[in-house]
């Protein structure tokens, strides 16, 4: 199981085969709990120490001062250990101190303490804010509990009690504190983190690029089909408003059916195909639009239902005259990689159009 820093923590779950290859037992999945949260509950701190104006005027006029906060805070992030008494010692630019001595009334340290932190943040010499373990504590705190009990969750799981090890990378992983609390949430687990951990996730998609194999299956995040023509089903469309219903021949369509290819928590091999026969075709058309759509819904009845998303299209040109036959066509999905690869075969002429997906998105 590893985790992946930035605006998202991302999770996925592997068994490592007798091949040194990875097996998926998982959907990918996690949330908006990556370090980048730790960033903005400091600026938030500032911002409520110097003023809205202060840092506003810092980010447009003084860039590089701007840039320079960020870049000391990160360094600090990821030394900050809760085992660590001290409070830590934040700089602050000199341009920034200007700029509340423009836009506010008193000094900042009659600010601080109207703030009622007490002695958890103080003001030391000129530049520099010196702060409690227990503030920085609840910047992490926020996105580490909440990526923590999505772990629990998937963990808890049946099918996961073989997971004996997690794998902690990215700038999370580098973080003195998130190592700490993941080995006292899960302790019955052996955590790796690997040397240089922030820059596991880039190595690790150039060996992927070299040699896709690597993985040998995936579980599917996301149900995969086509929009397109499906006979009437009582049961399944009678009580769908949106459901844009015809007859053709006497019988009853559906119009804005989801043709289903792959469904979410399915499992695909590298190089699995799937094929829809016919596709969403009818006579009178000189252009067929196959719409490619997913939803998080393992069932979906129809493709414009909420959660749906149209994620690409592949639009194929017949001629003039052309029957039925002629315009009969195979859409094929090729599942496994990174991106879901859709093809479109004319069956009479062989013609193909072809399409690319990043699936993981």
């Amino acid at each position: 199981m590893n985790s992946i820093k930035g605006g998202t923590a991302d999770i996925s779950v592997h068994e490592k085969l007798p091949n040194g290859k990875l097996k998926a037992i998982h959907k990918a999945s996690g949330g908006p709990w990556g370090g980048i949260y730790v960033d903005r509950n400091y600026l938030a701190m500032l911002t409520e120490v110097f003023g809205t104006k202060a840092m506003e005027e810092l980010k447009k006029k003084e860039m590089g001062d701007y840039v320079d906060l960020l870049r000391e805070f990160e360094t600090k992030k990821r030394d900050f250990s809760s085992k660590k008494g001290d409070k830590a010692t934040f700089r602050i630019s000199a341009t920034l101190r200007e700029s509340f001595d423009k836009y506010e009334k008193g000094s900042l340290n009659e600010k601080i303490s109207s703030l009622q932190y007490g002695k958890a943040l103080e003001l030391r010499g000129s530049d520099k804010l010196r702060v409690e373990p227990n503030i920085i504590k609840r910047w992490f705190d926020g996105p580490l509990n909440q990526m923590i009990q999505h772990v629990k969750e998937i963990l808890e799981e049946p099918n996961m009690a073989k997971v004996s090890s997690i794998l902690f990378v990215g700038g999370f992983g580098e973080s003195f504190y998130a190592q700490e609390r993941m080995m006292e949430e899960f302790g019955n687990k052996r955590l790796i983190v690997p040397k240089e951990a922030g820059l596991v996730v880039l190595k690790g998609a150039v060996r992927f690029g070299h040699d896709p194999g690597l993985v040998s299956s995936r579980i599917l995040q996301y149900t995969y089909g086509v929009r397109g023509r499906v006979v009437f089903n009582e049961e399944l469309h009678a009580n769908k408003d949106d459901a844009e219903v015809e007859v053709v021949d006497g019988g009853k369509v559906v119009k804005n059916g989801f043709i289903v290819l792959a469904r979410a928590g399915e499992e695909v091999q590298l190089g699995d195909e799937r094929t829809e026969y016919g596709g969403p075709v009818w006579d009178g058309q000189l252009l067929t639009k196959f719409c490619i759509i997913r939803t998080q819904e393992p069932n979906p009845v129809l493709s414009n239902e909420s959660g749906s998303h149209e994620i690409g299209s592949l639009t194929v040109e017949h001629s003039e005259g052309d029957s039925i036959d002629d315009k009969a066509m195979a859409v094929t999905f090729l599942f496994g990689d990174t991106e879901l690869k859709v093809k479109v075969t004319v069956e009479k002429t062989g013609r193909t159009c072809f399409l690319s997906i990043d699936c993981l998105k």
